[in-house]
């Protein structure tokens, strides 16, 4: 059998840093995914495990489909149009979807009220 080479302190040092920068990178499309209504820790595991590639090409689907439908993304739609997360159960809310039956809009996902500044 061959012998292995001990690392230097340096080559030590670069692979720690590039496993730092994969960690970044990973954790970035997993914020990413989650500004989409995906969940973090799923696509945490997800990049850590297989790579940022299933969530790349989640992601460019979903562009893909909005420009074939006339428009880039959230930012051309005006501001009280745009989806929301709830500050209670953190679940993504269409405007379009909030209950102002009662007289205060609530969530509907968790019912409960929202504030005027979410709503718009």
């Amino acid at each position: 059998m061959g012998r292995m080479a001990a690392l230097s302190t340096q080559q030590t040092v670069i692979i720690g840093l590039l496993i730092v920068c994969y960690l970044a990178v990973c954790l970035r499309t997993a914020l990413r995914m989650a500004r989409t209504g995906r969940s973090l820790w799923l696509w945490l595991l997800i990049t850590v495990f297989l790579t940022s590639i299933p969530a790349t090409v989640v992601l460019m689907r979903e562009q893909f489909r909005a420009v074939g439908r006339g428009r880039r993304g959230p930012a051309d739609e005006p501001r009280h149009e745009r989806p929301f997360r709830c500050r209670h159960c953190r679940k993504l809310v269409r405007p379009a979807d909030v209950d102002h039956s009662s007289g205060v809009a609530a969530c509907p996902h968790c019912g409960l009220a929202l504030d005027e500044a979410e709503t718009g």
